[in-house]
């Protein structure tokens, strides 16, 4: 099945959890030890604000591949206050059906989420969002018996009878199929993949581009942003095109893409081929934070932080940062985080660690960095007779603070800690690990 969400699902696999390896005692066992190492776990903080700082919101553009310029339609880009409807899309040709397959409910408009109607790779059809999760929950029972030996039903496509547990290399080509066909919905849903490199496709720019502007020369709303995007990369053969990324993310923008608006946020704030304007940039990131985008959320939070282009607020950046972050977004778990130890200092420390820790197990590279100098000095000392000393037990909860023994720990719970304790987050041991493997091979 295929979804229009900005972020289709794929198989992963789990790597195995090596042991992390023990840093380097200091020779030393005093309470001056301590309090020199809690120096350095505070060093590490700052090293973790400083770079929260120079963090941007967002993952950097994918590489370029090879050249190819798809056409465009064209498009008004000068109106200057759009009259924006919250969550529309620019959708209106090939959507296919208006009901689903499966229940025959009238499915929602298409949106900037993509998340209303999922289409079916194998024929096309389209189902609603309650029937499609149905589906998936099927398929993954199906999956699970498979695994532990026993039988059940995979469910069969309610449009062509065709099984629905597909490889990805069959799912794939039929999807190619219905794209080369010229239906828009698919060439953008391979479009995505193509930029992404999802279920086995290669990653190629201009091969997203292609299909992108395929899908885009047929009126497919979504498909504006991801090729505006592309125009501000570039790819092989084909240079940055600040002025065809405008005159492609405007008008879908003007009609509530929250993507394209977060875009052209981008182009107003670094001068991309227009006088630069913080004051546009600002207005057209607040509409696209406003309607939920997580990506948007996380740099308005980092304007806010910083007071570009709008009066700094710490309340202001908390608040958009957290929004980001409980939808997962890393650049903003990370940035909060940072945010949290430079306002509250060493109480937010258990908070900013179970930050770091989900930021880290998404690859957030600085985040992982990070991790590995602060949980490498913090358990040098007791945190709260600050006394150096070997073997230093491990708050189990937050895993955030050390402690000489069982009475330490017991008096530090009763002096704070019990309020400021919480969840550790996700276990990313094997991949601070492996960095920390990685930073030894380089040395």
């Amino acid at each position: 099945m295929a979804s229009e969400a900005a972020e289709p699902s794929v198989q992963t696999t789990t790597e195995p959890a090596p042991s992390v390896p023990q840093p380097t005692e200091p020779p030393a066992n005093s309470s001056l030890g301590g309090f020199a190492i809690l120096i350095l776990a505070l060093i590490a903080a700052v090293i973790f604000l400083q770079r929260s700082r120079k963090a941007k919101s967002g993952d950097d553009e994918a590489a370029p591949k090879k050249e190819g310029k798809p056409k465009a339609a064209k498009a008004d880009a000068d109106a200057k206050a759009p009259d924006v409807a919250e969550g529309a899309a620019a959708a209106k040709p090939d959507v296919g059906e208006s009901c689903c397959v499966v229940c025959g409910t009238e499915m929602p408009m298409l949106t900037w989420r993509g998340t209303e109607r999922m289409w079916l790779l194998c024929c096309g059809k389209q189902m609603c969002k309650g029937c499609h999760a149905d589906t998936a929950e099927k398929i993954r029972e199906a999956s699970i018996a498979a695994d532990d030996g026993t039988t059940h039903a995979v469910p069969d496509c309610p449009g062509c009878s065709s099984s629905l547990q597909l490889p990805d290399s069959v799912a794939m080509e039929k999807l190619r199929e219905q794209a080369e066909a010229g239906s828009a919905w698919a060439q953008y849903e391979l479009g995505y993949r193509c930029e992404m490199g999802l279920q086995g496709v290669e990653q190629n720019l201009a091969d997203a581009a292609y299909w992108y502007g395929l899908a885009h020369d047929q009126g497919y709303g979504l498909a504006a942003a991801c090729l505006g995007a592309l125009y501000l990369v570039g790819w092989e053969g084909v240079e940055k095109d600040y002025a065809e990324a405008k005159r492609l993310l405007k008008p879908a923008a003007s009609k509530g893409d929250a993507r394209a608006q977060r875009f052209l946020a981008q182009i107003y704030d670094g001068g991309l081929g227009v006088p630069p304007s913080q004051s546009d940039s600002i207005m057209w990131l607040e509409m696209a934070a406003e309607q939920g985008f997580a990506a948007a959320q996380a740099d308005l939070g980092f304007m806010y932080e910083h007071g570009r282009g709008v009066t700094r607020s710490i309340k202001s950046a908390r608040k958009w940062y957290k929004l980001a972050a409980e939808q997962g977004e890393r650049n903003a778990q990370f940035l909060l985080g940072g945010l949290l130890l430079n306002t509250r200092g060493e109480k937010a420390l258990p908070t900013a660690m179970r930050l770091c820790r989900q930021a880290a197990s998404q690859a957030h590279l600085d985040a992982i960095d990070t991790l590995l100098q602060m949980e490498s000095n913090l358990k040098r000392s007791c945190a709260h007779c600050r006394g150096f000393k070997e073997g230093l037990t491990r708050c189990s909860r937050c895993k955030a603070a050390y402690y000489c023994n069982g009475e330490c720990q017991m008096a530090h719970w009763k002096a704070g800690h019990a309020q400021e304790c919480c969840d550790s987050g996700p276990d990313c041991s094997h991949i601070l690990a492996m960095a920390a493997g990685a930073q030894q091979g380089q040395q």
